[in-house]
């Protein structure tokens, strides 16, 4: 027994075409048929209608067999099948592996179809060179473009002919199309309550408008516009905002989605620098006065409400008391911010307790909202005159006196005009308390007249002018 194993390398004529040889532009040659193409003169060898062998076989006894063989080689029934996973919004070269089964060079016509999903040619995008030569007996990869909009599945088939021939091979690929993780990394490099901004293109490839919404995983970003309308074969443009709130370094993700392309992700570094100084508070006070009072105002930008807590501290380089500064409100709360924040008042209470210049910081802290600081200034004055004051003849009247000094002080009283009698002409506060200096004005009709209050450590005294009137 001989076993005999058939092994074509090329097709043989289908059986539709095996009686096509009476054409003029036909001529048998050995056992195929060379075709000259009408208008061409070019010859192109058609396949055999079949394949011939012979098997010449000797016995021991001194016979011999001779055996016709005949083959016939059909086109191959199922295409060679590949997987491959392709990124979605990303491009990607897909290589198939062709081998070539004769030895000589082959050059293939290249045809690719997208045969599943059906009608989705916009959204999967196949290019290729439509021709590939082939060395003899070697594999080669042959490579094409791959471009998918959505996740999903597909299935392309790619045929490589040989037009002299007619042979061809069938490969088919089929994708699983996955979501992206990140197309680009964005930096934002910006300082607290201050904007930088960065556009992001996006394309519509299909036929009718595509809707974009936008999102971001940082509340401090948002984007202009929300919502991004693309025509038809369009590209399109949305500005992302970011205005940060509190300092750091963080990562954050922003995505742009669409029900027909999908999503668009991408990462953002962000780098925050504290903010500089808010600005410079001027207070003008004389010494010892209690009303000088202004207010600041700053914007609270975070998405949640806010309490802030506050403090006066040392401004740097400078050792003035800065106890001559107070917060005067008590709470200070911020309602959630939209774009262009919240307004916040906080009022500055100046009280000089020395002459010259006085420098120091109001700090603002919050979690949510982060840090605010102000520079804030006071000139001190020497005192200024005060009054006058109404006193009637047998009556005694009260002027309150405060110890603005940062300690302990004797103050001496007298009186310029002997009308005018004091309680006491001296007394000592403790400091930042107050006391009453009682007046007592004696005379048949009006007078006038000054207070003097003086210390050591003012220069300048105090004068409080009075007014002696009699009783009605």
């Amino acid at each position: 027994m001989v076993e005999i194993t058939y092994r074509p390398l090329t097709m043989t004529r289908p059986e539709e075409d095996k009686d096509d040889t009476t054409s003029p532009d036909t001529e048998e040659i050995g056992t195929g048929t060379r075709l000259t193409m009408k208008g061409t003169g070019r010859p192109r060898e058609l396949p055999p209608k079949k394949h011939i062998g012979k098997v010449f076989m000797a016995t021991p006894d001194g016979s011999a067999f001779v055996i016709n063989l005949e083959g016939i080689s059909d086109p191959p029934k199922e295409p060679k099948r590949i997987t491959a996973k392709v990124t979605c919004k990303t491009p990607h070269v897909q290589p198939v592996e062709i081998s070539n089964w004769l030895q000589e060079s082959q050059r293939f016509n290249v045809h690719i179809d997208l045969v599943e999903p059906a009608g989705a040619g916009e959204e999967i995008k196949l290019h290729g060179v439509q021709t590939f030569d082939l060395p003899p007996g070697l594999t080669k990869a042959y490579k094409f473009n791959v471009y998918a909009y959505r996740e999903g599945h597909g299935l392309a088939r790619l045929v490589f002919t040989n037009p002299k021939t007619d042979e061809f091979l069938a490969v088919e690929v089929a994708f699983e199309f996955v979501k992206p993780q990140t197309l680009e990394e964005l930096e934002f490099h910006a300082t607290c309550r201050q904007t930088a901004s960065q556009h992001l293109s996006v394309q519509n490839p299909l036929q009718a408008p595509v809707t974009f919404t936008c999102e971001a995983s940082h509340p401090d970003i948002r984007f202009s516009p929300q919502e991004l309308v693309v025509p038809p074969n369009c590209e399109g443009t949305v500005e992302v905002i970011f205005r940060p709130v509190l300092a750091g370094s963080e990562t954050a993700t922003l995505r742009l989605s669409s029900k027909e392309l999908g999503d668009y992700p991408y990462t953002v570094r962000l780098e925050t620098k504290a903010a500089p100084l808010e600005k410079t508070m001027v207070f003008k006070a004389p010494l010892g006065s209690m009303d000088t009072v202004q207010t600041f105002k700053f914007h609270h930008f975070a998405k949640k409400p806010a309490t802030y807590s506050s403090r006066i501290e040392a401004a740097p380089g400078h050792k003035g008391p800065a106890n001559d500064f107070t917060v005067e409100t008590k709470e200070i709360k911020a309602g959630p911010a939209g774009d262009e924040g919240v307004e916040v008042p906080v009022d500055i209470r100046f009280a000089p307790s020395a002459l010259g210049e006085i420098r120091a910081l109001l700090v603002l802290t919050s979690p949510e909202g982060g840090d605010y600081k102000a520079l804030v200034v006071g000139y001190a004055q020497p005192p200024q005159p005060q009054g006058p004051i109404v006193i009637l003849s047998g009556k005694t009247g009260s002027i309150d006196f405060q110890n603005p000094f940062e300690e302990s002080v004797q103050f001496s009283v007298q009186c310029d005009n002997p009308v005018f009698v004091v309680a006491s002409k001296s007394f000592k506060l403790d400091s930042k308390k107050s006391s009453s200096i009682t007046v007592q004005f004696k005379s048949d009709k009006p007078q006038s007249g000054r207070l003097l209050v003086s210390a050591s450590k003012s220069s300048t005294p105090w004068i409080f002018y009075l007014k002696g009137a009699q009783t009605a």
